[in-house]
């Protein structure tokens, strides 16, 4: 996104538009994939020689479960996105990475198909979302072994 600095009144000016997905530079992801373009909806204001834009940020990702491994999507949004940037009067301000940088630190750690999700049985690795296991459930007392441990 490039804004053009002697466009802005002393007022601000609103931006609202789309941007192609290729700017979050994930094309090589197996496991993150953009479902659609970057959005955006952001004013910005030009106060002695710096830009202000603030706004929001929304995008489509398809993510793989990190529960079940299920591949699912959801609209990753950056309700609070704020940049700012030294300028001159007659340049023009590049927000690309700025914007990239905003969406990806948006992502889950640990994106979640739902929140419910089961996951995968550890033992079998059958998905639990799914229905039940066939894996024989062991009542083991897992500190049994420190039971035989004496203090001294």
């Amino acid at each position: 996104m490039i804004i053009k600095i002697a466009d802005i009144p002393p007022e601000g000016r609103k931006y609202a538009g789309e941007e192609d997905p290729s700017i979050l530079e994930l094309d090589k992801e197996k496991d993150i994939n953009i479902g659609g373009p970057v959005c955006y909806d952001v004013e910005a204001q030009v106060a002695l020689d710096e830009l202000i834009v603030r706004g929001k940020l929304s995008v489509d990702v398809s993510f793989r479960c990190s529960r079940c491994g299920e591949p699912f999507r959801t609209t990753v949004q950056e309700p609070s996105f704020c940049c700012v940037k030294q300028v001159g009067k007659d340049q023009s301000a590049d927000l690309t990475e700025e914007i990239r940088e905003a969406i990806i630190l948006s992502f889950p750690n640990y994106p979640v198909c739902r929140s419910d999700c089961k996951g995968l049985c550890a033992r079998c690795g059958v998905s639990l979302n799914s229905g039940k296991c066939s894996c024989k459930k062991e009542n083991k007392n897992v500190w049994a072994a420190l039971d035989g441990l004496e203090l001294k």
